[in-house]
């Protein structure tokens, strides 16, 4: 099992929307790490889940190579081995080369809480 959801890129209304679903059915979907570029969105997030679940909300500018060495370094810092990891990802960055996931998702186009779902097994 994974100790951890990775969303990378994913729009923020559907990571809502996901943890929405799941809270609720999977007590092992409760450790989330949460990137965006939407601030507004991001904040509004954890002031709706962040009482109830353990998240991290990660702002970056851009979703790109150098956001995602932040997203790594946080992941090593907060213990979360990416072999222990969902990585959701919206499609903007392909899986990286050597790095093995506990699972890879690709969260589709249009990105889509459902087809994660699907992904997830949930």
């Amino acid at each position: 099992m994974w100790k951890a959801i990775v969303t990378f890129g994913v729009p923020e209304d559907v990571v809502d929307r996901l943890i929405e679903i799941t809270r609720d059915r999977h007590a092992n979907l409760a450790r989330w790490v949460v990137v965006g570029t939407g601030m507004q969105a991001l904040s509004a997030m954890d002031a709706r889940w962040g009482s109830s679940i353990t998240l991290t909300i990660v702002h970056a500018s851009r979703i790109n190579a150098s956001s995602l060495s932040a997203v790594l370094d946080i992941l090593d810092h907060e213990s979360l081995p990416l072999g222990e990891c969902v990585w959701v990802d919206a499609g903007v960055m392909a899986p990286m080369q050597g790095k093995v996931f506990a699972r890879f998702i690709s969260a589709g186009k249009p990105p889509s809480a459902e087809l994660i779902l699907d992904g997830l097994n949930c």
